[in-house]
């Protein structure tokens, strides 16, 4: 073999090695590309999870704290309810008792003048604690309406 085709061999051989090592080093550049390409957008993603939990938490701690405020007004309510109960019992007994005291004068003094004037106004009495009772049970039955709506369509949103 002559010193020519020598050379042209080792050209050959420097060449093919040249070509190896160029393609080997762009696929390890493309490699390290994509990798952190792939690393920053999981990153993102996983923030971006992180990120919808803490608002899924916040809404669930709202939706308690709307809850709890709710089962507090409805306890308020039931009592107010209950004490309008007791006043409108304790006015309607006091009205029983008028009215048998009122009827066994009636009856006692058959020939006495009447006394319609403390009826009407026992009777007027009795009409105006209906009405506070009707009053109170009508607004409140208003808000815990109102209440229950809320809760219905923050439940349907869900």
């Amino acid at each position: 073999m002559s010193g020519f085709e020598l050379r042209l061999i080792a050209y050959g051989i420097a060449f093919a090695l040249l070509c190896g090592a160029s393609a080997w080093g762009g696929h390890v550049i493309t490699r390290n590309h994509y990798l952190a390409l792939m690393e920053r957008q999981e990153k993102a993603s996983s923030l971006a999870l992180e990120a919808a939990q803490m608002a899924a938490l916040e809404r669930q701690d709202h939706d308690a704290a709307s809850i709890a405020a709710a089962e507090k007004k409805v306890v308020e309510v039931s009592t107010s309810n209950s004490a309008l109960q007791s006043q409108l019992a304790d006015g309607l007994r006091r009205y029983a008792a008028l009215s048998a005291r009122a009827l066994s004068q009636a009856t006692a003094g058959a020939g006495k003048p009447d006394d319609s004037a403390a009826r009407t106004e026992s009777a007027r009495r009795l009409a105006q604690a209906v009405e506070r009772v009707s009053a109170g049970c009508l607004g409140d039955a208003t808000e815990l309406a109102g209440f229950q709506a809320r809760e219905l369509s923050e439940q349907e949103s869900r």
